[in-house]
């Protein structure tokens, strides 16, 4: 039986449309669950993470708070597996796709855009609002002529990794730093609900979040989710 902690990104920026890196809060946010963690000589045995800037920056700012502290903190192992859709060009292909196919949603899309663009107060509903959109038309399959990865698919990549992390010895802790995707299909597949209920799940994941599964023969049972005590009011985000 290994236990797995689950780890959000801290906030993206959503400055200029650029996502894929900490905002000054996504440091700071990461920054006090490394000071938490410390503090309380959280044992970790073996870290994974994924490749993208955002899950390297959090857990490079974790293992700094160890290193602060004198802690010994594990090796971080890389794993594309642990990696946000949007690495796999699934975004983008969907995005050109829906765009072509309702001018409605055209309209949506070059309204976040600009308030992107702009920094305008509305970005996050804007943004929001655009990428259920295109989460739904995924997961719903309800786009037939889309020819990149399946939600499908992606839910077995992501959940090929039990292999990796089943080969560690009884009571072994190991902490994974990922995105709000990837943690929503572990939990779906702990308590064996439907994507639709997944997703919406995934909709209320706060930034640098701790969520708790326990892995026993391939199998998972969740312990705790959606964890942010180390975050104060005003540090608690949701992109």
């Amino acid at each position: 039986m290994s236990y797995l902690f689950f780890v959000r990104h801290g906030q993206g920026t959503l400055d200029g449309g650029h996502y894929d890196q900490l905002s000054e809060l996504g440091k700071i946010q990461s920054r006090m669950l490394g000071e938490m963690w410390a503090a309380r000589d959280f044992k970790i045995d073996y870290v994974y993470s994924g490749t993208q800037k955002r899950h390297r920056q959090t857990v490079e700012t974790v293992a700094a708070s160890y290193e602060t502290k004198g802690l010994k903190f594990p090796e971080i192992r890389k794993d594309e597996r642990f990696n946000e859709i949007d690495s796999l060009d699934v975004l983008e292909k969907l995005l050109v796709v829906l765009l072509n196919k309702d001018p409605e949603f055209y309209a949506l899309v070059e309204r976040t855009r600009i308030a992107l663009k702009e920094n305008s107060p509305d970005k996050i509903d804007l943004f929001n609002r655009s990428m259920k959109i295109i989460m739904n038309s995924w997961i719903n399959e309800k786009i037939p002529d889309f020819d990149g990865m399946s939600w499908k698919e992606y839910c077995r990549l992501v959940l090929d990794a039990r292999s990796e992390l089943g080969k560690y010895d009884t009571d072994d802790r190991i902490a994974i730093f990922t995105s709000g995707n990837p943690i929503g299909i572990y939990i779906k597949e702990a308590l064996g609900i439907s994507d639709a209920k997944a997703l919406e799940l995934v909709g209320n994941l706060y930034n640098t979040n701790v969520t708790s599964i326990i892995m026993k023969d391939g199998f998972l049972s969740l312990s705790g989710m959606n964890d942010v005590s180390h975050l104060r009011d005003g540090q608690i985000t949701q992109k």
